[in-house]
């Protein structure tokens, strides 16, 4: 056989060995470029030597499939590939199962054919090649497939990204059957309306992608529409909505009033026939309950998801005669999150919302709940970009975080997740990747084993001889891996990175695709200039960003829409900007350069180096060893969503002790759920478990462990807020680091004390916000947030987009000179609010000096 090189250079393709390799790799049954059995030639030096077939039954998707296949080979070879009618096979051939029988293996028994659609075969055989779908759909994917096979890639939406390789002379081997590991990869532009040009170019990538789902059934809130469509029936029977303390009618269906199921039946069979009338293949409808709260309490059912499962298998179990095959779809969500006690019908189907979550479950405990009552389980994930939640910042949200991303798709499949919902705003800078890896991810898991070959094609193919510059940029300044922090800094390395790289880009396609990220960066730059200003200046900082925007619309690096039609969301003394009339969108490649330039000058880098300290904790000996008393500001935090505190348990301790008190935030979320790990335990197996009521009231608990040594308090309270606090004396600590740190309530006011190190010369770190002081363990303020922001001298933050400058502080980086004999001591913050990371010196912090915890290489070596 062959090598790969040889393989190459003997056919004419221009691919590079690592690219090739890539394709190899990642695919169950990958192209040849080779003389080998199997294999045939498609065009030899720019000519084709087969036609295109299709069958004399071709439907028009069938036809335009055929289309869309010969000019993506004219793309690739050069050649101009005929397509031809013809009743036998021969050449290319194209079509569907009903056009080429026995080509798709059948139905696996019991699976009903619509879970079918998306399915192909990809195969040579007989001289010839086949892509023939068991649906139209599935042979529209095994057209995008074939073509990303010989090196097509679409990574992000838009004519920059959108990279064929050039291939004269193409020789191909394939037998592949393909069937999608989610049946259902639905991914949804969300926020309204995006514009016609952004949604386009958005369906153009989920179809090159296989992101458009052959089956699919809605899950979105109905019961709200019931008393509309039933006003007289709801009108006479007031019971049938649960009654409020008011006497008025809610949005919530109790089904144990008479009729009521009757009716929502009614409604829901008359919305599958009108469904069934625009689309003969729908696949279901939505039952799912209306948003928040309302559900009857009193309820002879018991909790709201055994009321919602009642209404479900009522339908469904009339759709099994109706309407057989079809389903009834409903989420785990909200109130209704937590498993029934009773079993649903086999055509019900239920997406557990992993944002709308009470109860202090995880996403996996759901699935694995629901699936144990027999339903049909999957994952809606209502927010893997959307601007009010991330804006576009570097390392937010779920498509800047790989590791999770690919961790999360494998687990979810592994429970039984064949469903995977989601919406998503187009910012492809910060985010394209992320959305590109779910496509592959999410038609096969398996992918998740070659991440590495896969992240090292996309770098190679859209970046060419910059890819390890690019590869680096991302990695430190777009992905979560690299903790990006919004601040100058990270501006300022963004730019200088992007500049460097156009610099030496050796094409006008790799330069285009840099330009697009600068677009982000500038973005970025201009939104942290609106954070930085004061509140008086908001709206004209906005306007700048929201300007910018506009402009850069049409390549969809930013999102453009949220940012200008939703400001009064996300910040409420904001009015709506308008864009101008009579002026030309679009922003050129001169201005960009000219607006890095300027963004390089103005954003300083910081001064400092960061010092990584391992989680290895030992306590602090003398003189941290006081009993101080604790402050008031010290005495509790107030967290929310997951979160982790390291105690350390000496020979002689008889377990630890906390006091939580819950739903400080939010109420009706479940419990608080406790998990105790030792250091000298397996990190993953809990010593002690422990569920505590989230009542308002505080819970003392008590948490043993047969280990001595450092241990660490995993609390998880579905973000309701929880406050915890612990006896004086007793060593706890959390981290503040830009790796780890508490996610505390946003107008929590604390003080915490940290250790500096021995021999350290700079205290550095970064503030979230210009809030508290920094004191030395004399009680010396050393450092001032709020006094450090109003007195730095305005500069210059790169122009706006209207001619004017915008004046600008960035205070989040600090760093603090140690004075003389300061070091080996603890430090303190003083009234601080919001994140206080530390770079440094260890980034963990404590109500007291007698209660620090450091890493064990942090503390002077012993004389």
């Amino acid at each position: 056989m062959k090598t790969i090189w040889q393989r190459i250079t003997s056919n004419n393709v221009r691919l590079a060995v690592t690219t090739l390799s890539v394709a190899l790799l990642s695919q169950a049954a990958s192209p040849v470029l080779a003389a080998e059995a199997g294999s045939i030639t498609l065009a030899e030096a720019g000519k084709a030597l087969l036609p295109i077939v299709i069958g004399p039954n071709a439907t028009e998707e069938t036809k335009a499939s055929a289309a869309i296949l010969a000019a993506g080979l004219r793309n690739i070879t050069g050649a101009q590939f005929e397509i031809s009618t013809k009743q036998e096979p021969s050449g290319i051939t194209i079509g569907t199962a009903l056009d080429w029988p026995g080509q798709v293996p059948p139905m696996p028994a019991g699976q009903a054919d619509n879970l079918g659609r998306d399915d192909y075969v990809l195969k040579t055989k007989a001289g010839g090649l086949w892509l023939v779908g068991r649906a139209a759909r599935g042979e529209r994917n095994a057209v995008w497939d074939f073509f990303y096979r010989v090196g097509f890639r679409q990574f992000f939406p838009g004519k920059d990204w959108e990279i064929w390789p050039s291939i004269s002379s193409l020789r191909v081997a394939f037998d592949t059957y393909q069937t999608p590991d989610f049946k259902t990869r639905r991914l949804a532009l969300g926020g309204g309306r995006n514009g016609e040009a952004t949604e386009a170019a958005f369906e153009k990538w989920q179809e090159r992608n296989r992101m458009i789902s052959g089956f699919f059934v809605p899950r979105g809130h109905t019961w709200g529409s019931i008393p509309k469509a039933k006003k007289a029936f709801v009108e006479q029977h007031p019971d049938v909505f649960a009654a409020r303390t008011d006497g008025k009618p809610r949005a919530k269906l109790d089904p144990t009033a008479p009729g009521a199921l009757e009716i929502a039946a009614e409604y829901f069979v008359e919305t599958m026939e009108k469904e069934l009338k625009k689309n003969p293949d729908a696949d279901g409808v939505s039952v799912e309950a209306t948003d928040g709260g309302g559900w009857r309490e009193d309820s002879p059912l018991g909790s709201p998801s055994n009321q919602m499962v009642t209404v479900a298998n009522y339908v469904a179990k009339i759709f099994q005669t109706k309407f057989p095959g079809k389903k009834v779809g409903m989420l785990a969500y909200s109130y209704h999150s937590a498993p029934p006690t009773i079993d649903l019908e086999p055509n019900v189907s239920v997406a557990v919302s992993i944002y709308a979550i009470r109860g202090g479950f995880t996403p996996a405990e759901l699935l694995e709940g629901w699936k144990q009552r027999k339903a049909d389980v999957g994952i809606a994930h209502p927010t893997f970009n959307i601007w009010t939640y991330y804006r576009d910042k570097p390392g937010a949200g779920n498509a800047a975080d790989i590791d999770a991303l690919v961790k999360d798709i494998t687990r979810y499949h592994e429970l039984g997740a064949r469903i995977w919902s989601g919406s998503t705003t187009p910012a492809w800078a910060p985010y394209g990747l992320g959305h590109f890896l779910i496509s592959r991810l999410l038609w096969d898991t398996k992918e998740s084993a070659n991440l590495e070959a896969i992240l090292r094609d996309f770098y190679t193919r859209s970046f060419g001889s910059v890819a390890p510059e690019m590869r680096e940029y991302y990695e430190a300044c777009l992905l979560a891996s690299g903790k990006p922090l919004l601040s100058e800094d990270l501006i300022g390395r963004m730019y200088r990175k992007l500049d460097a790289a156009l610099q030496k880009a050796d094409s006008p396609e790799v330069k285009a695709r840099i330009m697009d990220l600068v677009i982000h960066a500038r973005g970025m730059e201009l939104y942290l200039a609106y954070q930085n200003t004061a509140s008086a200046e908001h709206q004209r900082a906005y306007e700048n960003l929201a300007h910018f925007a506009w402009r850069t619309a049409d390549r969809d690096m930013l999102s453009s829409y949220a940012i200008i039609n939703h400001a009064p969301n996300w910040d409420k003394t904001l009015a709506k900007w308008t864009p101008p009339t009579g002026e030309l969108a679009g922003v050129n490649d001169a201005e960009l350069r000219d607006l890095m330039a300027k963004g390089i000058a103005a954003n300083k880098l910081i001064s400092f180096t960061p010092i990584p300290y391992s989680s290895d904790l030992v306590p602090l000996p003398a003189p941290g060893d006081s009993k101080t008393p604790v402050a008031a500001n010290e005495a509790a935090l107030t967290v929310t969503g997951s979160n982790s505190f390291y105690t350390f348990a000496e020979k002689s301790a008889k377990g630890f002790d906390f006091t939580l008190t819950g739903s400080v935030l939010w109420p009706n979320r479940g419990p608080i759920k406790l998990r105790l790990f030792a250091k000298e335990n397996p990190e993953d197996v809990p010593v002690a478990t422990l569920d505590v009521p989230a009542n308002k009231e505080p819970q003392p608990v008590h948490l043993d462990s047969p280990f001595v040594g450092m241990h660490r308090l995993e609390v998880l309270d579905s973000a309701a807020g929880t406050t915890v606090s612990w006896p004086d004396g007793q060593r706890v600590v959390y981290a503040a680091s830009p790796e780890q740190s508490l996610r505390m309530k946003s107008s929590q006011i604390y003080d915490a004390w940290f250790f500096v190190p021995r021999g350290t010369k700079l205290v550095g770190g970064f503030s979230q916000q210009p809030k508290g002081r920094i004191e030395t363990a004399d009680g010396k303020v050393v450092f001032d947030f709020k006094a450090k922001v109003e007195t730095e001298t305005p500069r210059e933050f790169g122009g706006d987009d209207t001619g004017g400058a915008t004046a600008s502080l960035d205070g989040r980086y600090f760093a603090v000179p140690v004075p003389a004999g300061a070091d080996g001591q603890s430090w303190k913050f003083v009234e601080a609010r919001g994140p206080k990371l530390l770079m440094t010196v260890p980034g963990f912090l404590a109500r007291s000096a007698a209660e620090l915890l450091v890493p064990k290489e942090a503390l002077p070596a012993p004389k």
